[in-house]
Protein backbone atom coordinates (compact mmCIF):
# COMPACT_ATOMS: atom_id res chain seq x y z
CA UNK A 1 0.00 0.00 0.00
CA UNK A 2 3.17 2.46 0.45
CA UNK A 3 3.48 2.67 -3.06
CA UNK A 4 0.03 4.90 -3.78
CA UNK A 5 1.16 7.20 -1.44
CA UNK A 6 4.34 7.46 -3.97
CA UNK A 7 1.95 8.23 -6.86
CA UNK A 8 0.12 10.80 -5.18
CA UNK A 9 3.65 12.59 -4.33
CA UNK A 10 4.98 11.93 -7.91
CA UNK A 11 1.61 13.22 -9.31
CA UNK A 12 1.04 16.29 -7.04
CA UNK A 13 4.12 17.44 -8.09
CA UNK A 14 4.07 17.12 -11.78
CA UNK A 15 0.59 18.33 -11.80
CA UNK A 16 2.20 21.70 -9.71
CA UNK A 17 5.28 21.81 -12.01
CA UNK A 18 2.94 21.68 -15.04
CA UNK A 19 0.78 24.85 -13.96
CA UNK A 20 3.44 26.52 -12.91
CA UNK A 21 4.35 25.74 -16.56
CA UNK A 22 7.66 23.57 -16.81
CA UNK A 23 7.97 21.85 -19.97
CA UNK A 24 7.86 17.71 -19.78
CA UNK A 25 11.52 17.68 -20.59
CA UNK A 26 12.36 20.19 -17.45
CA UNK A 27 10.23 18.23 -14.88
CA UNK A 28 12.03 14.75 -15.79
CA UNK A 29 15.02 16.09 -14.74
CA UNK A 30 13.62 17.60 -11.53
CA UNK A 31 11.10 14.75 -10.35
CA UNK A 32 13.70 11.67 -11.65
CA UNK A 33 11.13 10.42 -13.40
CA UNK A 34 10.72 9.28 -17.39
CA UNK A 35 9.00 11.88 -19.60
CA UNK A 36 6.51 9.04 -20.91
CA UNK A 37 5.30 9.10 -16.80
CA UNK A 38 4.75 12.67 -16.82
CA UNK A 39 3.06 12.71 -19.92
CA UNK A 40 0.76 9.61 -18.88
CA UNK A 41 0.03 11.88 -15.82
CA UNK A 42 -0.59 15.04 -17.38
CA UNK A 43 -3.21 13.08 -19.65
CA UNK A 44 -5.00 11.17 -16.41
CA UNK A 45 -5.19 14.69 -14.87
CA UNK A 46 -6.96 16.35 -17.96
CA UNK A 47 -8.91 13.70 -18.08
CA UNK A 48 -10.10 14.59 -14.47
CA UNK A 49 -10.46 18.05 -15.23
CA UNK A 50 -7.74 19.39 -14.36
CA UNK A 51 -6.31 22.29 -16.66
CA UNK A 52 -2.60 23.96 -17.38
CA UNK A 53 -4.14 27.58 -16.48
CA UNK A 54 -6.61 26.47 -13.79
CA UNK A 55 -5.92 26.38 -10.06
CA UNK A 56 -4.26 23.90 -8.43
CA UNK A 57 -5.67 20.86 -7.32
CA UNK A 58 -7.88 20.04 -4.45
CA UNK A 59 -7.05 16.52 -2.59
CA UNK A 60 -9.76 15.12 -4.01
CA UNK A 61 -9.40 15.88 -7.16
CA UNK A 62 -5.87 14.08 -6.47
CA UNK A 63 -7.60 11.12 -6.05
CA UNK A 64 -9.02 10.27 -9.13
CA UNK A 65 -5.36 10.38 -10.99
CA UNK A 66 -4.01 8.31 -8.50
CA UNK A 67 -6.75 5.56 -8.27
CA UNK A 68 -6.40 5.43 -12.20
CA UNK A 69 -3.24 4.93 -11.89
CA UNK A 70 -3.31 1.76 -9.71
CA UNK A 71 -5.95 0.48 -11.65
CA UNK A 72 -3.13 0.15 -14.15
Amino acid sequence: MAYKEVYRVEIAEVIRQWQAGRGIHEMSRSTGLSRNTIRKYILTAQNCGLARNGPPPTESQLLTPVQRQAER
